[in-house]
């Protein structure tokens, strides 16, 4: 896709993240954005981040790897604890891809992290 029809399609499933009621629908969107670097895509995978989905979760972590948007950085932090360990796998990919030092004690704690 190209300008405006691109435009709009990022659009388009930024929405769809975060209105849709279906949690399977709402995974495709967030993985459909993986790589979309646009403050709209960003503003809605990070809105995500707290979806009441641990897949949908895991997924816009997915794909916000590589990113290193600040923006992004507490939301992830705050995934870092999920009950859910591919959530907290996935944040520490986005922490650690970030390359932010505010992430390195979370990571660092991660280390001694136990559970599955």
């Amino acid at each position: 896709l190209q300008g405006c029809e691109h435009m709009k399609t990022v659009l388009a499933v930024s929405r769809m993240l975060t209105l849709e009621d279906s949690a399977a629908a709402r995974e495709t969107a967030a993985q459909a954005l993986k790589g979309v670097n646009h403050p709209k895509a960003l503003l809605a995978l990070n809105h995500a981040l707290g979806d009441c989905s641990p897949e949908v979760r895991a997924r816009a972590l997915e794909s916000l790897v590589p990113c290193h948007d600040s923006r992004i950085l507490e939301s992830a932090i705050r995934c870092c604890s999920h009950e859910t360990p591919l959530v907290r796998l996935r944040a520490a990919a986005v922490l650690g891809t970030g390359g932010h030092p505010r992430a390195y004690p979370t990571l660092v704690s991660m280390l001694d992290d136990t559970s599955p």
